[in-house]
C-alpha cells in the first residue's frame, strides 16, 4: 500500500513538473515575440504579421557547430482561426537537425517563422516536416522599408527570423525538422489533443496561453469592421456600379458608410495581394463581388467577410479563380520585378498592397489599380511588355487626378 502511494505521488509530481515545463516555454515564447516586435526599427514586418497564416516561435534555440550546425529547440506554434477572429490555441513543437544561416561556435538563438499561406499552414498541421524541404523557407525582411521586398513574401511558404545575442535578422533555415510534442500537449491541456485540432481552432486555450495570445494580436490583429475611415495604405476599390434603394439603405449615408466597410474588408484579407483584383457592385442590400484572384481560398474569404457586414443581406460571388500555370506564375514574378523594379514605380512597393495589380491568365497580362500619374501608367505598361512569355498586355491603369 505504501508502494502504490509513493509511485502515485512520484507520478503527480512529474506531470506537474511537465505542465510546469510547457506553461513556461509558452511564458517564453511570449516573451521573446514581445521583446522582438518592440524593437525599434529591426522588428517583423507588421503588414507582413497581418498576413502571416501561422507563427512558429521557438525561443533558445540550441546550436553548434562550424557553418552547418546542428540545433535543438522546442518552442510553440498557432494559427489564425477560422474565421479570423483571432489565434488558435497553441500547439507545443520541437524543431530538430539541420543548419540556421552562417554561424560559427555554439550558443542560443531565438527563432520566428511565418507561415504565409494555406499551403504552408497544411503543412504545419501535418505532425512533422522538414524545412526547406516540404516547406519552402526564406529569410525574412526586417523593419518598416521591408516591404519593398514585396515579391519574397508572395513565393515564401515560410518566413523565418533569429535573434542572437540583441541582433535580430531574417535567416535561411535548411533541413530542420519541425515535429508536434504530443507529451507536452497533453501536459499543457491536462488530456490528449492532436497538434492539428489545436492549430484548427478546435480546442479552448489554456489560461496559460491567454497571455501570449494577446500579445500576437496586439501586434498582428486587423482593423475591425465599422471603421469608417481606410488606413492611409489601403487602396481603393472601383465601385462598377452602385445603386442607392430608398427602404433597403435608409440614407445615403448609410450606404456610403456600406461601400467603405466592403472595400475595407475586401483590401484587408490576409491573402490579397498585387496578383488579385477585387471590384464589387452594390444594389441596395446586396453586394455583388467581381475580379480576379489567384487562390480559391480569396474568394471564399471575400464572402465569408463581405456577408458579416451589418446592412448586407445577400452576397453574389461572380470573382474568377485564375488557373493554375507554372509559366503563368513565373509571369508574376517576372512582371512584379519588372514594374516595381523600375525607377520611376518602385515608390509604389514601399504600400502594404502595391496598388499596381497584375492580373495574369494564359499569358496575357492585365494592369488593374490606380496610380499617380500618366507617365507612371505608360511606363507600367511597357515594363509588362517587356517581360519574357507574355502575350499581351493590357492597361487598365487609371489615374489619380482622372478618378
Amino acid at each position: 500500500m505504501r508502494y502504490s502511494c509513493a509511485l502515485a505521488l512520484i507520478l503527480t509530481a512529474g506531470i506537474a513538473s511537465a505542465k510546469h515545463d510547457v506553461v513556461e516555454r509558452v511564458q517564453s515564447s511570449k516573451s521573446v515575440f514581445e521583446e522582438i516586435m518592440a524593437s525599434s526599427g529591426k522588428s517583423i514586418p507588421r503588414d507582413l504579421l497581418e498576413k502571416a497564416h501561422c507563427l512558429v516561435i521557438v525561443p533558445s534555440l540550441k546550436r553548434g557547430g562550424f557553418i552547418v550546425g546542428a540545433q535543438y529547440g522546442v518552442g510553440v506554434a498557432t494559427c489564425r482561426q477560422p474565421d479570423g477572429s483571432g489565434w488558435t490555441a497553441p500547439s507545443t513543437i520541437r524543431m530538430e537537425g539541420g543548419s540556421l544561416g552562417l554561424q560559427i561556435g555554439g550558443g542560443e538563438t531565438d527563432v520566428v517563422m511565418m507561415i504565409m499561406n494555406a499551403t504552408g499552414a497544411a503543412k504545419l498541421m501535418k505532425s512533422e516536416f522538414t524545412l526547406g524541404g516540404e516547406g519552402a523557407v526564406m529569410a525574412g525582411p526586417v523593419g518598416r522599408a521591408a516591404t519593398a521586398e514585396t515579391d519574397a513574401y508572395l513565393r515564401a511558404e515560410i518566413l523565418s527570423y533569429s535573434r542572437s545575442r540583441g541582433i535580430f535578422a531574417g535567416v535561411a533555415i535548411k533541413g530542420s525538422t519541425l515535429r508536434s510534442d504530443d507529451a507536452d500537449n497533453k501536459a499543457l491541456y491536462g488530456r490528449a489533443v492532436t497538434h492539428e485540432q489545436l492549430l484548427k481552432g478546435q480546442v479552448k486555450p489554456p489560461s496559460a496561453a491567454v497571455p501570449l495570445l494577446a500579445a500576437i494580436s496586439k501586434y498582428s490583429i486587423r482593423e475591425k469592421r465599422g471603421s469608417l475611415e481606410p488606413r492611409a495604405a489601403e487602396p481603393a476599390l472601383p465601385i462598377v456600379h452602385a445603386s442607392y434603394a430608398a427602404g433597403r439603405v435608409e440614407s445615403q449615408r448609410a450606404y456610403a458608410r456600406l461601400a467603405r466597410e466592403v472595400r475595407h474588408e475586401l483590401v484587408t484579407l490576409p491573402f490579397y495581394g498585387v496578383f488579385d483584383n477585387f471590384l464589387y457592385r452594390i444594389e441596395g442590400s446586396t453586394v455583388v463581388l467581381m475580379g480576379q484572384v489567384s487562390r480559391i481560398s480569396l474568394k471564399q474569404d471575400a464572402e465569408r467577410a463581405v456577408s458579416r457586414i451589418e446592412g448586407v443581406e445577400r452576397v453574389v460571388n461572380q470573382i474568377e479563380v485564375l488557373p493554375t500555370s507554372p509559366n503563368d506564375d513565373n509571369i508574376r514574378l517576372a512582371a512584379f520585378r519588372a514594374i516595381y523594379g523600375h525607377t520611376a514605380l518602385n515608390r509604389y512597393a514601399l504600400r502594404a498592397v502595391p496598388p499596381i495589380h497584375i492580373i495574369v491568365k494564359h499569358g496575357n497580362v492585365s494592369l488593374e489599380g490606380v496610380v499617380a500619374t500618366q507617365a507612371d501608367k505608360d511606363i507600367a505598361a511597357i515594363q509588362a511588355n517587356s517581360v519574357a512569355g507574355v502575350f499581351s498586355v493590357k492597361n487598365n491603369l487609371r489615374v489619380e487626378s482622372e478618378t
